[in-house]
């Protein structure tokens, strides 16, 4: 959270976004015209009061708003249909300071963020500002009731109210006439005020510091005294009263000042703080006098903010009975700044290896009695766990996170003054020096089934903390599933699943985020018919065979005679037998065609095919 001098920055967490939502351009454009003009104004508010801002512009009937925060005094609260915004703030808060509240729109398709200024004022009412009203001072004496009207116009409506110093009394008329009384001897050069408050219309209101100058009928004795004018007696009395003196006071806006006494008559003196004079000193923080010494002490009650100057009226009475009013002196030289704005809580970025855990410990310069906690929600499935005093972060991811993941985990610090600080824990997971899935290697066994049927093949070697998950699947007519838990994979072949092999590629990712390819699958094959039995015929009776009729004639089997071959002039009975042989082969292989040639090889190894030279012409 930022801060700047005189702003208190607070904002909602809810946050803007469009990415991942597709608008019809007609829709978007509409809707953009609508809202082109909403606004909330910047709200005045006094401390200790609330304030109604209302939003100025149009809007769809079915936008919703919403804004809460409650933080260092201011609180916020957003109605979700009209978008009035209800504020409220402290009587602590000091005028001057200003607050940005953030109120956020959605229209059911997006959202938007809208800033609602606040300023903090003393009073909202202007007439008090502007007013010329005042004054003049006023003579104290025994016995004697001095009225004093006050300068410049009263408007309509002016009322007044006083409060009376000790040793007069006073009161006030309707029209702001001032009575004062005074109630017992005082010592000359005594001198008080009286506080009136003028409250105007508007609701404005200014306090004056009416001073009183104690006049004596000793006075009236003195020979230097004796021949003043009226105007010149005011004068005598204005520059010889008691005046009561501090050293001014140079303070840091969130530490605590003092200003010690430096007039006279300090030992015996009595000393009495006179906030009825300065109303508006509450704001500054608890202011004290001591009423020995006259230390005036002013603690923040929250940082004052800018440079700033202001008074703290004392009352004091001296050993000798004088009376006096003066004012310490404060400056604030240093604006104050929250303890979560001087704080540092630093995290380093973590790079770790997987699986975890992780730890973070801050680098701090912290207040005692800061205590850390996670702000928001930690990422779905991480267990967070955050030191309360010391703010160490340790963080468990889930199994199976990926190396190369980046988790930023918002931490929020909340200081003893009610300031909060939001710091983020940067963890970088990083691949392990020996990841899991180069030493631990899953497999599973191939089986074979039928079409129809339905196996589970649970894996081999499997680690805790690893999952497995299905990348592809393959095979005609059959459907695979996989346990990620336990890896079993259940693979179910159709009653048509063609042959073949069927299963899925898997991931097997590992308790450190590493991971590896494996592949289940089955044989499918279709089975053998088992032949069905014939039935055995029935026996038959046999019956005895007729007799044969004897033949008269045996056939005759036709028998192959050689022809004789008779020597000629011209050859030898060799060469004629050759050549009948060749004439019987040749007509055989005439008859039998190219089957003959066909079955050459086996009629050579018969020893039937001749290897005898043709004859030639």
């Amino acid at each position: 959270m930022k801060f700047s001098r005189a702003v208190v920055a607070i904002a909602t967490a809810a946050a803007v976004f469009t990415g991942g939502v597709t608008v019809p351009q007609s829709l978007a454009e509409t809707r953009t015209t609508q809202e082109a003009n909403l606004h909330w104004p910047t709200a005045r508010v006094v401390p200790g009061d609330t304030v109604e801002v209302k939003p100025e512009g149009s809007f769809s009937s079915t936008m919703r708003f919403s804004g809460e925060e409650d933080y260092l005094g201011y609180r916020l609260t957003t109605n979700p249909v009209t978008g009035v915004a209800t504020i409220t703030v402290s009587d602590d808060v000091i005028p001057g300071e200003s607050i940005r509240f953030n109120i956020t729109t959605t229209d059911g398709v997006r959202e938007l963020d809208y800033d609602l200024d606040v300023t903090v004022v003393e009073s909202l009412g202007t007439m008090a500002r502007d007013s010329d009203l005042d004054y003049p001072l006023a003579l104290g004496a025994v016995d004697y009731v001095d009225e004093v009207k006050p300068f410049g116009d009263v408007p309509a409506g002016t009322t007044f109210g006083v409060v009376s110093p000790e040793h007069f009394d006073a009161t006030i008329s309707d029209d702001g006439t001032l009575s004062v009384k005074q109630l017992d001897e005082l010592p000359t050069s005594s001198s008080s005020m009286v506080a009136v408050t003028a409250t105007f219309a508007d609701g404005s209101a200014q306090t004056f510091g009416v001073p009183v100058l104690v006049s004596t009928f000793e006075d009236g004795k003195r020979p230097e005294l004796a021949n003043l004018t009226v105007e010149e007696y005011y004068d005598f009395l204005i520059e010889n009263r008691f005046k009561p003196e501090w050293e001014v006071a140079n303070m840091a806006g969130d530490e605590p000042g003092y200003a010690e006494y430096a007039g006279e008559f300090a030992a015996g003196s009595k000393f009495k703080l006179r906030d009825d004079l300065v109303p508006n000193l509450r704001y500054f923080g608890d202011v004290s006098v001591d009423p020995d010494d006259g230390t005036v002490t002013v603690r923040p009650k929250r940082p004052i903010k800018g440079y700033r100057r202001f008074e703290v009226p004392v009352e004091v009475e001296g050993p000798d009975g004088r009376v006096g009013v003066g004012s310490a002196e404060f400056f604030i030289d240093e604006p104050g700044r929250w303890q979560a704005e001087k704080a540092i809580v630093e995290y380093a970025d973590v790079s770790a290896p997987t699986p975890g855990p992780f730890r973070s410990n801050p680098y701090t310069e912290v207040p005692e009695g800061t205590w850390f906690e996670v702000s928001g929600e930690a990422p779905e499935g991480t267990d967070v766990d955050v030191n309360r005093e010391t703010g160490e972060i340790t963080i468990q991811t889930p199994d199976r996170t990926k190396p190369g993941t980046t988790l930023i985990l918002p931490i929020l610090a909340h200081f003893p003054d009610g300031s909060r600080k939001s710091t983020d824990a940067k963890f970088i997971l990083t691949e392990p020096e020996v990841p899991e899935a180069s030493t631990t290697h899953v497999t599973y066994p191939t089986q074979t089934i039928n079409p129809g049927e339905t196996v589970t093949i649970r894996p081999d070697n499997l680690p805790e903390g690893a999952a497995v998950t299905v990348n592809e699947t393959f095979g005609h007519g059959s459907s695979v599933s996989v346990d990620e838990k336990t890896g079993a994979v259940t693979i179910a072949a159709t009653e048509d699943a063609r042959r073949g092999s069927a299963g899925a590629k898997l991931w097997v990712i590992f308790k450190d985020g590493s991971y590896h390819e494996v592949w289940a699958y089955v044989d499918i094959e279709k089975p053998t018919p088992t032949p069905t039995p014939e039935p055995s015929p029935e026996p038959t009776e046999q019956t005895a065979p007729e007799p044969q009729t004897e033949t008269t004639e045996e056939p005759t089997p036709d028998v192959f005679e050689p022809i004789d071959v008779t020597e000629d002039e011209s050859g030898s009975a060799e060469g004629s037998s050759t050549g009948g042989i060749i004439a019987i082969v040749l007509g055989v292989l005439a008859a039998l065609g190219g089957l003959a040639f066909a079955a050459k090889p086996q009629l050579e190894k018969m020893g039937l095919w001749p290897d005898l030279p043709l004859p030639t012409a």
